[in-house]
């Protein structure tokens, strides 16, 4: 019919190009699936950190108190003269700056008067001594009476007084070294005239230097027996332009006291120390100073190692544990703890680690020691 005819012409070619479509579309896809490589499912991988790791140094014996101080004289005076005068003569120190012994006249007054007014009372006393001693001898005879002879004996006691007095005076005119040292400055020059007590110059103990350091209470605590007179050493550190040297002492004496606005100690040490040096120890020179507080039961550790509440990350084997600290002392990049089995035994992780935790695993590499300052 012609409607059949109409169908098979117009229709049915579209009908069979749409099966075929379908057709080779469902083949490709069968074949893609017979061709993919099935993906099996795989653990994931865990990354074990490498950290770095130390031994704590075991061996302590002192733990060094830093603190810092000027060099001071052990005596250090202003030289006059407990009498006034024209200045005659003069230590030669006095001129170059120089060192002078305990005992050395180191300025003479004019002493003509003194002199002149001792030998006129030892003149006085020698006639009324002469005197004395006849009458004594006529006192036995009744030829003196009791009265003269005490007139004479008081006469006698007075000269005697007024020649130790003139004797004194004499002796004030000659300024002697209180101890040896040296001359800081000269204020007074040959020929001048000085009044009693005017400053004649300065003096100081050249050989007995000392230096007083500020202590916090808990650097002081640190030191056994500090107010009781422990013979604690210590190590001074100077520079002198490019050189620098270190010379020995021991604390001397402690202020029994707290400093009111700064609440700390004093402790003064005393430079004992005469080995050549490269340079002098001046007064007035500005130097570093290490208490050497004698430590037991103490071990150190690079201060950095320290984590937050008191905590180490130790290495026990492959895994980390955190372990509790006792920080006694902290000395620029290493710090003094209480000893413990744990510190002894594990190493001390210094590696950076986030998430640290107890038994997380670890990798120790490049174990080292900590070595002391």
């Amino acid at each position: 019919s012609m409607t059949l005819a109409y169908f098979v012409k117009s229709k049915l070619p579209w009908y069979v190009l749409s099966l075929l479509i379908v057709a080779s579309g469902f083949v490709g896809f069968r074949v893609m699936g017979a061709m993919k490589t099935p993906v099996e499912a795989t653990p994931p991988q865990i990354l074990v950190p490498k950290v770095q790791t130390v031994n704590a140094q075991t061996d302590i014996r002192v733990i060094p108190v830093r603190a810092e101080g000027f060099v001071r004289p052990f005596r250090s005076i202003s030289l006059a003269a407990q009498t006034g005068g024209r200045i005659t003569a003069l230590h030669p120190s006095m001129e170059s700056l120089g060192s002078f012994e305990q005992g050395e006249v180191l300025v003479q007054l004019d002493d003509r008067a003194a002199k002149t007014q001792v030998r006129s009372i030892q003149a006085n006393l020698d006639l009324v001594q002469r005197q004395l001693q006849r009458a004594q001898d006529l006192k036995k005879s009744n030829v003196v009476s009791q009265d003269q002879l005490e007139q004479l004996e008081s006469q006698q006691t007075q000269l005697i007084a007024q020649l130790d007095s003139a004797q004194v005076q004499l002796e004030n005119t000659r300024v002697k070294a209180p101890f040896a040292g040296r001359v800081r400055q000269q204020v007074a020059q040959l020929g001048s005239v000085v009044g009693t007590g005017q400053s004649i110059a300065e003096i100081y103990t050249d050989q007995t230097l000392e230096v007083t350091v500020s202590l916090t209470e808990s650097e002081a605590a640190l030191i056994p027996g500090l107010f009781q007179g422990a013979n604690i050493n210590a190590e001074i550190q100077a520079q002198f332009g490019e050189l620098s040297d270190t010379w020995l002492g021991k604390i001397q004496r402690v202020t029994p006291g707290l400093n009111a606005q700064t609440r700390t100690i004093q402790v003064t040490i005393r430079i004992q120390d005469s080995a050549p040096k490269a340079f002098p120890l001046l007064p007035n020179a500005f130097v570093n100073v290490r208490v050497l507080a004698p430590a037991t039961d103490l071990v150190a550790i690079p201060a950095s190692a320290l984590q937050a509440d008191a905590q180490v990350w130790l290495a026990d084997g492959d895994t980390l544990r955190i372990q509790s600290v006792e920080p006694r002392y902290i000395d620029r990049d290493r710090i003094y703890l209480a000893e413990s089995d744990a510190l002894i035994r594990l190493p001390v992780i210094i590696s950076t680690l986030s998430n640290a935790r107890t038994g997380m695993q670890i990798e120790a590499i490049g174990q080292q020691n900590a070595s002391a300052d």
